[in-house]
């Protein structure tokens, strides 16, 4: 009787079948700014898989904002016109 390591290996050729296929829909378009997950890694619903540049979004905001405040004090001047 000899004493030593069994090695048993095992080959075979198939396809790898994901266990769940998620079909994803976005409301905008755009340049991904950071992915956050990697190939192979487990996620659960609900969480953050990456971030969308918001650049143009944000400018857009200010921009509307400086709108939403120049709106104001026209018609405040207005106002002060009527008393």
């Amino acid at each position: 009787m000899r004493q030593g390591d069994l090695v048993i290996t095992a080959s075979g050729s198939g396809t790898l079948v994901p266990a769940d296929d998620v079909s994803l829909g976005f409301t905008s378009s755009g340049v991904l700014a950071e992915v956050l997950v990697e190939v192979g890694d487990q996620v659960e619903e609900g969480d953050v898989l990456a971030r969308q540049d918001d650049l143009d979004a944000r400018q857009a905001l200010v921009a509307a904002e400086l709108q939403v405040a120049q709106a104001k004090d026209t018609l405040d001047r207005e106002l002060d016109k009527e008393i």
